[in-house]
């Protein structure tokens, strides 16, 4: 190569070279000239949003990457401003306007330095211009489902401004709701503008057969029958292939406590033939356990816990547990029993348990304490109506005896001699929570019936019944508000119908509230009535206002109340004023406070402060005068 095409070679170089340099500069240009104070890139020190009529600028402000310094942070600088981030949000901007109708939205970004601070004011324009609204959804092909239900299922709605980015998320509902019912379609969402404030969007549909299901292979399993896997899928071989009902199997699986894993695999799709064959996939867990661990509560102060369990005897799913609680608290209680349970009570989708037990507890009377030990035999049998709700059906034997006697118990005809109950009960309860242990949003409700009497073979003479509302309102910022009510009745009969007689109803047996899952503020169960001993009728109300702190410490609001009456013919409206001087047994009980949450995979472990808003006059000899405060430290929220 001569030296001269070296030189022009060179030259081209050096060119190209220069001009990419001369590029950078230009584009690194804007930062440099907001770095007033020659100290480095300036702080983000305001994010403002003008010219909006309809989008709220607090909305915007929260999907935009370009941020201020929260104002309850005192303590920390701005965020360093980043050119690239102004030219992400002026995109970001116009993909928020386009999601609330504003197709044609026009949005600039500038930026204002803030006098001898190195500081500067991002400042954001936005024209909405003419908003854009669904004139009509159009839906071709569909036969399998009607128009209604599509209509309820897609996002798109008539009438309301038209949204882009909801027409992939009604094409995923849509194919769920199709594999609901066995139908694996060709979907196709598009629009058309009719004119400049209205579009029409379309929705076509290629439905294709329905799809069965061909061959269920099980894999896996080691220790546990095949069978037990089969006879918890809600699929069978000619079934329509329900997507819903796959995903209840996996569920229904997971809840019989055998396996860490579970999958369902398509394994053949015959097109011709229209069947899906799958294949089950588990990993088993250990099916023996023991456990044991130490606990502390407010109510029960120090816990001893022991366990061991096999659940999976004869390797039918089987179950057989024994546990034992020890507490060292002011309720100074033990607890044993062992339980068998058999997971498909005469072949049928019905679980039934049998459990011994054997307790003892300290409990009230009248300002004194006395000890009551209870044994007995209870069976049980549970089955599921629906994905959420639940009925069971008991019989319990139990036998109680107060081996150490209030001081005046004679004077009452306290139960003595062993007392002998036997009843029959039933519950039903939905629970549509989102979560079992921190719910935000749903609803449970439960309902328990208690028949005992002489004709059972018992001694006890009474019906108890219990209805409790749990419901659950997400609101903004990730907290929520929980309700709850719950009233419960006894009615002796064989006697007087509303007064409490020993001879007809057990002391246990008797509503008793107050404590950490109830009226906070009073100690555990020591809100008894105008007797002292326990009511005929329960009325409980909570309101708690929960919301998040940080990743894992989480804070709550709450106002409980409740009391029991002894005779339910004691009740009035008139007991349920807040102000007054102290209250007497038959008053309501209220408490307000506060309380702090940490959680944990199992639910939070919390910490309650609550105030009783009345001072409580309590029995004893002499009777004493409560006031102030209680604390109550547990696992789980209150309800």
């Amino acid at each position: 190569m001569s030296a001269a095409r070296r030189r022009r070679t060179l030259s081209r170089a050096e060119s190209r070279l220069l001009a990419a340099l001369a590029l950078s500069l230009a584009l690194a240009a804007p930062s440099r000239a907001q770095d007033l104070s020659g100290t480095g890139l300036p702080r983000v020190d305001e994010v403002r949003i003008e010219g909006t009529q309809v989008l709220k600028p607090k909305a915007i402000k929260k999907v935009l990457k370009t941020h201020t310094r929260p104002s309850l942070a005192f303590w920390s600088q701005g965020p360093l401003f980043r050119q690239d981030f102004l030219r992400s949000d002026i995109e970001i901007i116009r993909q928020f306007a386009a999601q609330h109708g504003f197709l044609e939205a026009r949005v600039s970004g500038v930026t204002e330095p803030v006098p001898n601070k190195n500081l500067v004011k991002v400042i954001y324009h936005v024209e909405e211009g003419r908003r854009t609204y669904v004139d009509s959804l159009l839906v071709r092909g569909a036969h399998v489902l009607s128009q209604a239900a599509i209509e309820k299922t897609v996002l798109t709605k008539v009438g309301e401004p038209f949204n882009p980015d909801r027409l992939n998320q009604d094409r995923q509902a849509l194919t769920a709701l199709y594999a609901d019912h066995g139908y694996f379609p060709y979907l196709t969402a598009s629009w058309t503008r009719l004119d400049t404030v209205s579009v029409s969007v379309h929705l076509d549909v290629v439905e294709g057969p329905s799809y069965r299901v061909g061959s269920i292979a099980v894999e896996g399993v080691t220790d546990v029958d095949s069978n037990v896997v089969r006879r918890e899928l809600l699929l069978a071989p000619g079934d329509p292939f329900h997507r819903d009902r796959m995903t209840r199997s996996i569920e229904r699986l997971y809840d019989t406590g055998l396996f860490q894993l579970v999958d369902f695999v398509p394994e053949q799709i015959d097109t011709n033939a229209a069947r899906v064959s799958v294949r089950v996939r588990v990993r088993e867990r250990k099916h023996r356990t023991l456990e044991g661990g130490v606990g502390v509560g407010s109510a029960e102060g120090l816990r001893l816990l022991a366990g061991w369990g096999n659940h999976n005897l004869f390797h039918k799913g089987r179950r057989l547990d024994a546990e034992t609680r020890y507490s060292f608290g002011d309720l100074h209680r033990f607890h044993n029993a062992i339980r068998y349970t058999e997971p498909w009570l005469f072949a049928t989708r019905t679980e039934g348990s049998v459990t011994p037990f054997f307790d003892q507890s300290e409990t009230d009377y009248r300002g004194a304490q006395f000890t009551q030990r209870r044994w007995g035999i209870g069976f049980l049998a549970k089955r599921d109506l629906s994905r959420f709700a639940r009925a069971t059906l008991g019989l319990d034997q139990q036998w109680s005896k107060a081996i150490t006697l209030p001081p005046d118990s004679l004077l009452e005809g306290f139960q003595r001699g062993q007392f002998f109950t036997n009843r029959v009960s039933a519950t039903w309860t939905y629970d549509g929570r989102d979560n079992v242990f921190n719910p935000t949003r749903g609803e449970l409700f439960q309902t328990t019936g208690e028949l005992a009497g002489k004709l059972l073979g018992g001694q006890g003479q009474f019906l108890k019944g219990t209805v409790s509302a749990s419901h659950y309102l997400p609101v903004t910022g990730g907290a929520s508000v929980a309700l709850r009510l719950e009233v419960g009745g006894i009615r002796p009969y064989g006697g007087t119908n509303d007064v409490f007689t020993p001879s007809s109803v057990p002391y246990s047996d008797l509503f008793r509230t107050g404590g950490a899952t109830s009226v906070r503020g009073y100690p555990e169960e020591k809100i008894l009535g105008a007797d002292g001993t326990g009511g005929l009728l329960l009325v409980l109300t909570n309101a708690e206002f929960r919301f998040p702190i940080n990743s894992f410490l989480g804070g709550a609001l709450f106002i409980d109340g409740g009391n029991v009456w002894s005779r339910p013919r004691d009740f009035k409206w008139k007991d349920f004023q807040v102000g007054g001087g102290p209250s007497d047994g038959n008053d309501y009980r209220w408490s307000a406070g506060g309380g702090i949450r940490v959680r944990t995979p199992v639910g939070p472990v919390r910490f309650d402060l609550g105030y009783r808003l009345r001072d409580e006059i309590l029995l004893g000899d002499p009777p004493t005068r409560q006031t102030g405060w209680g604390y109550h430290l547990s696992l789980g929220q209150a309800f």
